[in-house]
């Protein structure tokens, strides 16, 4: 039976927030943290539960990201892999050469953009990923808004389960390290909670 390997990214392959550290690479630290300062009234009600973080990360977005050409961010994205990569946890991604070693095909399944974290797995051979992606108006630029669904929680597994969909046919192997990584955890044949 053919076995599927699916990574978390943020917190699991590599050790950070992937999208604050974009966005003080793409920003500095002290833009980033004045729009920390004006969303702390949404990051507030996140932090109780009263809005849904997709909601919070989305309008953070819009904030840094509107009007960026796509080929622009796309570059960000590729120059931001070396800051990236001094973030990356080693065994996991010697879990992940293993599981390459092992002719497993494998698959990235992060609510964070492609923007950095294809380039992450280019590096390291995975072509499967499946990522949260921005909304490009048709003059190339940045909408603001995500042209899919924040690919968290459930949404996981509607994003893995429509590219893997029959699912008795091979067996499914999960890392993850947050409340986030719950469902796709529970949809596994085998699940590995990374601290």
């Amino acid at each position: 039976m053919t076995t599927i390997a699916v990574f978390d990214f943020d917190g699991t392959l590599v050790r950070c927030d992937s999208f604050v550290r974009f966005i003080v690479f793409c920003f500095g630290r002290w833009r980033t943290a004045l729009g920390f300062v004006l969303f702390s009234p949404l990051l507030l009600l996140m932090t109780l539960r009263i809005v849904s973080g997709g909601l919070v990360k989305q309008k953070m977005f819009s904030f840094f990201f509107r009007h960026w050409r796509e080929e622009d961010f796309r570059k960000a994205g590729g120059d931001f892999l070396q800051r990236l990569n001094s973030h990356t946890d080693g065994q996991m991604a010697d879990r992940l050469q293993w599981h390459q070693a092992q002719g497993h095909r494998i698959y990235v399944v992060s609510a964070s953009m492609e923007a950095w974290v294809g380039p992450w797995c280019e590096e390291r051979g995975v072509s499967r990923v499946v990522c949260t992606m921005p909304e490009v108006d048709a003059s190339g630029r940045l909408t603001g808004g995500f042209a899919t669904k924040n690919c968290k929680g459930r949404e996981k597994v509607n994003r893995f389960l429509a590219l893997e969909p029959d699912r008795d046919t091979y067996r499914l192997v999960v890392y993850g390290d947050s409340r986030g990584d719950r469902e796709m955890m529970a949809l596994a044949d085998e699940a590995h909670k990374v601290n």
